[in-house]
C-alpha cells in the first residue's frame, strides 16, 4: 500500500482529471466553486477531502509515523445547461459525469483501493442554467506523520 500526503492525494485526482483536455480545473476551492456565477465554469471541477479515518497507527515503523487511512475524496463537475437544449444538456452532462468517474477510476494503482462510492448530489442553479454534480470517492492508502 503506498504512502501518500493528503496533497499528493489530491495531485492524483487532478492529474487523472486532466487527462482529458475537455475539463479544467477551476481556481475556486471546493466549497466557492458553483457558490456564485463567477465561479461557473463549463466542464470544470473542483476536489476536496472533507475526511481521513486512520487506523492501525504505528508511531515506530521503519517508515517513521504512519497509519491506514481511509480518505474521502469529493469532486465537484460543472456542466452548462443552454435553455433551448435543456434535455439533450442533461444528459450530456450526466455522460460528462461518468467521463470523470471513469478517468479516476483507470488512473495507476498506487492505491490500495480506489472506490466509487456515490454520486451525492446533482443540482442545477435557479436559473437552470448549470448542473453541479457531487461525485464522492474513497481511497485506501498509507497517510504518513513524519
Amino acid at each position: 500500500m503506498a504512502t501518500m500526503t493528503l496533497s499528493e492525494v489530491l495531485d492524483r485526482f487532478d492529474d487523472a482529471i486532466a487527462v482529458d483536455a475537455d475539463y479544467e480545473r477551476s481556481r475556486w476551492l471546493y466549497a466557492a466553486f458553483g457558490s456564485d456565477a463567477r465561479s461557473y465554469l463549463h466542464k470544470a471541477y473542483a476536489i476536496s477531502t472533507p475526511t481521513s479515518l486512520v487506523s492501525d497507527f504505528d508511531e515506530r515503523g521503519h517508515y517513521g509515523s504512519q497509519g491506514e487511512s481511509l480518505t474521502t475524496v469529493l469532486v465537484k463537475v460543472s456542466y452548462r445547461i443552454r435553455g433551448d437544449a435543456q434535455w439533450e444538456d442533461y444528459k450530456a452532462a450526466l455522460e460528462s459525469e461518468q467521463t470523470v468517474a471513469r478517468l479516476l477510476l483507470a488512473q495507476d494503482r498506487t492505491y490500495d483501493a480506489i472506490r466509487y462510492r456515490a454520486t451525492e448530489s446533482r443540482e442545477t442553479t435557479l436559473d437552470g442554467g448549470w448542473l453541479f454534480s457531487v461525485l464522492r470517492f474513497d481511497v485506501h492508502h498509507r497517510l504518513a506523520f513524519t
